[in-house]
């Protein structure tokens, strides 16, 4: 989220130097507020649907077991 804020802190700059509306700063504003505040995502299925997998995929790195029969025998919170 870093390179996110980083971008958004460019945009801002940006607006300022062209004297951009001010809605165009207060949509800024809340974009910046947004990456603060959590967010909750479920991802629930059939069992051996590949919820895990698409959690890894999501996240980008092997963090749930994933196997041919099912693995996850319990609700995770990340």
């Amino acid at each position: 989220m870093q390179q996110e804020r980083a971008l958004l802190d460019r945009l801002g700059l940006d607006l300022a130097r062209l004297e951009a509306r001010r809605e165009d700063q207060t949509r800024l504003d809340q974009a910046r507020r947004q990456l603060d505040e959590l967010f909750l995502l479920v991802v629930v299925g059939e069992f051996n649907a590949g919820k895990s997998a698409f959690i890894n995929a999501l996240l980008g790195q092997p963090l749930l077991q994933e196997g041919v029969t099912p693995t996850t025998v319990r609700v995770h919170i990340l």
